[in-house]
């Protein structure tokens, strides 16, 4: 399985960057190193890092509540988001 996880510049967002990117990174998982499963897991407040995803045609399959500390100790639920080959027409 495999994983994408991104950060932005705070000036970049709103281009479609990411999207493009996290697209050719997913396409490149399956096509070129057979990958069986892409997973993305992201902060559920961070609302543009789960657009991306959900625009994609991910599938949402887990929201583990108070699943890691933030830097400050408060507790962060984790969003979890994965496409699977069975999956890849929607993407296509």
């Amino acid at each position: 399985y495999f994983e994408i996880g991104y950060w932005l510049r705070v000036s970049a967002p709103g281009h479609g960057y990411m999207t493009e990117a996290v697209q050719l990174l997913t396409n490149y998982a399956f096509s070129s190193l057979a990958a069986n499963r892409v997973e993305i897991r992201c902060d559920e407040r961070n609302v543009r890092s789960a657009a991306i995803p959900r625009r994609l045609g991910f599938i949402q399959e887990a929201r583990m509540r108070n699943h890691e500390a933030a830097p400050d100790g408060t507790l962060r639920t984790t969003l979890v988001f994965a496409l699977i080959p069975s999956d890849l027409p929607v993407v296509q």
